[in-house]
């Protein structure tokens, strides 16, 4: 079974950015979620992806799934997992070049907690190669524009979503988004 994922950052690098994230298992799939990355990780493009790897390695541990193969568009991801993280590991969490602290450590060390009981494979697609992964990137988009925080919307193709939505200093009241 494949499962896509993706991250998405409004204005990345700024001190207003917003990060999010979208998995798409397939239409009409209940597992398909999206939502934005907490407010206590960085808001980066990095984090929406890492987030959206964590969201979805917790949906794979809660529904008891197996041969999953996990795509997404993320080279920074996939290099990390499949690469870079037996080294970090191995250094307590710091870079090899520069002794710095590896970059969004506690998202991999999650990632890696996540990945101690499961087996996954990891691919890397390009960006709109395939539907799963543009529908996984337009989950993430969508969730850039729910002011929350922290809820996740789950969202099926071509249906209307139920949002509530609380706004900073104001009610909470209910949103339509339309996909």
């Amino acid at each position: 079974m494949e499962v896509y994922i993706d991250g998405a950052c409004k204005n990345n690098g700024k001190p207003l950015a917003k990060a999010s994230y979208g998995i798409f298992w397939e239409p009409n799939n209940i597992k398909n979620i999206n939502g934005p990355v907490p407010e206590s990780y960085k808001q980066t493009n990095n984090t929406g992806e890492l987030y959206a790897a964590v969201k979805c390695l917790q949906q794979i541990h809660e529904n008891q799934l197996s041969n999953i193969i996990i795509k997404t568009d993320s080279e920074y991801l996939v290099r990390g997992i499949t690469n870079d993280i037996v080294y970090w590991k191995s250094n307590n969490w710091k870079l090899k070049s520069s002794g710095n602290d590896v970059k969004n450590k506690e998202l991999w060390s999650e990632i890696d907690n996540l990945l101690s009981n499961i087996k996954v494979t990891w691919a890397h697609v390009a960006r709109d190669s395939e539907i799963g992964q543009i529908e996984a990137d337009k989950l993430a988009k969508l969730a850039l524009n729910i002011k929350t925080s922290g809820n996740t919307v789950q969202a099926n193709n071509n249906s209307i979503v139920n949002v509530c939505v609380t706004t900073l200093n104001g009610p909470t009241m209910k949103r339509k988004l339309y996909r």
